[in-house]
């Protein structure tokens, strides 16, 4: 009997986010068994294929790494299309995804040998070299606004290398998350939500400068120069906690109560970052976790919930002086 085979051919440019595990082993194990085709896919792959071909921890026993670089001439394809995206990618999302899979590869070579630094010999130490030199050159010339989270996974990237590679520059992004936080404490109708957003980016930013830069802030004076924002920020909170919160809805409690959750990891930050202001802004905690509680007395004082009965009901449903006919007849 011949056995019909069916061939089921994708449409063209059609893009696959997800596949069963089996047969992503199955198209690992066609690609390490083709040159041919594991060329044409590590230099047309995305941010997913770059993922798979750094991948770690892999197959059946879980001892499966880098398994698409076979030889020198598959990573040298690789840093191509990695340093290709990382030079055009608009997507700080997909930035983060590639040096968390190099951090990753990088990470596991080393093991647990101590200092944990990668050797120069390694495939890895070059494809993470340039990687990063890339995206530095990339910033500085374009004086790019850089997210807290991409920063912090660079730095994770470039403490895993000797030499150390230079840190791009950050000032751009310091005096804009600055300004961001002037912009929103001098609007004459503060937006609490906003300020609060604006201080947790910059808040964000001077803990990766601390660690990973601290030459900067020695430069533009912080902390010093910064306290008395700061302060505002939380006098501007301890004084919105006292506010006489009235509402209709029940929700509407709930949705202020929320709010509150919201400012608290927010001062619990400051009194991390600012060391002079760590006293001020535990009171400022308590203040918000005591109005949190306030809020939640005068909702179920307000909107007092009916009680029920064992069986679900209201004691409302049974007349007074009566007695339920449904109880009388449960057992008939």
């Amino acid at each position: 009997m011949t056995q019909l085979i069916d061939f089921r051919i994708p449409k063209p440019d059609t893009d696959y986010d997800w596949m069963h595990p089996s047969w992503r082993d199955l198209v690992i194990e066609h690609l390490q068994a083709s040159k041919i085709d594991r060329e044409r896919f590590l230099s047309r792959c995305g941010p997913q294929g770059i993922l798979l071909a750094l991948s770690t921890a892999g197959g059946g026993k879980g001892t499966r790494e880098t398994p698409l670089l076979v030889d020198a001439e598959d990573w040298t394809r690789l840093q191509a299309t990695v340093l290709t995206l990382l030079k055009s990618t608009k997507n700080n999302n997909e930035v983060r995804m590639v040096l968390r899979a190099i951090h990753d590869a990088m990470f596991r070579k080393c093991g647990t040998k101590q200092p944990r630094l990668v050797s120069v010999s390694d495939s890895l130490y070059g494809l993470a070299m340039n990687s990063l030199g890339t995206l530095r050159t990339k910033w500085d010339t374009g004086n790019h606004v850089i997210s807290a989270a991409t920063l912090s996974e660079y730095y994770r990237v470039s403490v895993l290398l000797s030499p150390l590679p230079p840190l791009p520059d950050m000032r751009p992004t310091w005096e804009d998350r600055w300004a961001s936080v002037k912009e929103e404490s001098g609007k004459e109708n503060v937006l609490i939500d906003e300020w609060t957003q604006a201080i947790s980016e910059w808040l964000d930013l001077a803990e990766i400068v601390a660690s990973s830069e601290p030459r900067l802030l020695q430069q533009i004076a912080f902390p010093e120069s910064y306290l008395d924002a700061v302060r505002s920020y939380l006098d501007y909170i301890e004084s919105d906690t006292d506010s006489d919160f009235d509402a209709d809805e029940p929700d509407d409690y709930n949705t202020e109560i929320s709010r509150m959750e919201d400012l608290e990891p927010v001062v619990e930050q400051i009194g991390s970052v600012f060391s002079s202001l760590e006293d001020r802004a535990q009171v400022v905690q308590d203040a918000v976790e005591a109005a949190k509680l306030v809020l939640g007395d005068k909702r179920d004082e307000k909107f007092v919930e009916p009680s029920v009965d064992y069986e679900g009901r209201a004691p409302a449903t049974r007349p007074s002086g009566g007695f339920d006919v449904d109880e009388l007849f449960a057992d008939l």
